[in-house]
């Protein structure tokens, strides 16, 4: 959540994450994580983020 919070701050400019999440019935499904900001507003604030997830 560090990482999201730093893009949505203005702290960075991208980050890229993986992860795994435990499902209902103890199985984990693995997530790749990419995000970017496209876009700032005239202060240099993030208006704009791109981003994919993707179910490894």
């Amino acid at each position: 959540m560090s990482s999201m919070r730093n893009l949505l701050t203005g702290d960075s400019e991208a980050y890229d994450i993986h992860y795994r999440l435990r499902t209902n019935s103890g199985n984990y499904r693995h997530f790749h994580d990419q995000s970017f900001v496209t876009q700032h507003n005239e202060k240099g604030s993030p208006t704009m983020i791109t981003g994919a997830i993707v179910n490894l």
